[in-house]
C-alpha cells in the first residue's frame, strides 16, 4: 500500500490500494509468482478482501473498514500449522499452549504480565520493542522514498497519555465496551463504529476470554 496512493488506484472498500512487487508498482492488486517459488496476489472486492497467499505455508486476508480515514486489518494463517513445531513469534504460537505467548527473538520463553492493563499497556510495549527491526539488511521491505533509519522508534518512550485516553473513554464507548481493553482501543480509534466493528469480529471474543489454563487448539483459524 502506499501512503499516497494514485488517485486512479484500485479501491477496496473505497479505500485506494496500490500493490508493490519488488519494489515496482503493479497496474492492478493481483499477482502470481508461484511458479519461481512466490506468492499469489488476489482481490475479492465484493467480500471486502485482498488474499497473499504462500501455498500451504503462509495466508494474510486484509480488509478496510472506514471510521472517518481507511482503517485496514488483517488475518494471518499458518497453512502447514503443526503442533510438533517450534514457532517463534512477538505474540502467540500455533501450539496450544497460552503459556508461551511472549517469547524473545531466540524463542526464549517470558514471563506474561497478569492483567489487562499489563497486557495491553506499557509490558506488552516495551515486549514489541524488542522485536523492533533495527538493521536495514534484517528487513524484507522496500525503502525508497523513505529511509529506513525514519523507521526507527526504538529510542520513542511509552506514551502514558494514550493509555489514559483508553482507559477514561468517551461515555458511549466506556458504555458499550465496558473493561474490553480491546474494544475501547478501537472505540478510540474509530468511535462508536469502530468498536461495534470490533465485538462483531470473532476474534474479539476468544481475546475476551483468554484462559491461561485453557489447553483448547490454538491452531491456524485461531492466530
Amino acid at each position: 500500500m502506499s501512503t499516497d496512493p494514485d488517485p486512479e488506484a484500485p479501491t477496496l472498500n473505497n479505500c485506494p490500494v496500490e500493490l508493490y512487487v519488488d519494489g515496482v508498482k503493479q497496474s492492478d492488486i493481483s499477482h502470481n509468482s508461484l511458479p519461481d517459488g512466490g506468492a499469489r496476489v488476489t482481490m475479492d472486492a465484493d467480500h471486502n478482501l485482498i488474499r497473499v497467499e504462500y501455498p500451504n505455508v503462509l495466508l494474510v486476508e486484509m480488509s478496510a473498514q472506514i471510521f472517518g480515514a481507511c482503517h485496514f486489518s488483517q488475518d494471518i494463517s499458518l497453512l502447514d500449522c503443526d503442533s510438533t513445531q517450534d514457532v517463534i513469534g512477538l505474540l502467540g504460537s500455533p501450539n496450544g499452549n497460552a503459556r508461551d505467548d511472549w517469547m524473545d527473538r531466540d524463542g526464549t520463553i517470558l514471563d506474561i504480565p497478569s492483567g489487562a492493563n499489563a497486557f495491553f499497556f506499557e509490558p506488552a510495549y516495551t515486549h514489541t520493542m524488542t522485536w523492533m527491526i533495527k538493521d536495514e539488511e534484517e528487513s524484507i521491505f522496500v525503502h525508497d522514498d523513505i529511509p529506513f533509519e525514519e523507521y526507527d522508534k526504538s529510542d520513542v518512550p511509552y506514551d502514558v497519555e494514550y493509555e489514559n485516553q483508553i482507559l477514561n473513554s468517551d461515555p458511549e464507548i466506556e458504555e458499550f465496551c465496558g473493561n474490553d481493553i480491546g474494544c475501547r482501543i478501537d472505540g478510540l480509534v474509530g468511535g462508536i463504529e469502530g468498536a461495534v466493528s470490533y465485538k462483531r469480529d470473532p476474534a474479539s471474543a476468544r481475546t475476551a476470554e483468554l484462559d491461561f489454563d485453557d489447553s483448547s487448539d490454538l491452531c491456524t483459524e485461531e492466530l
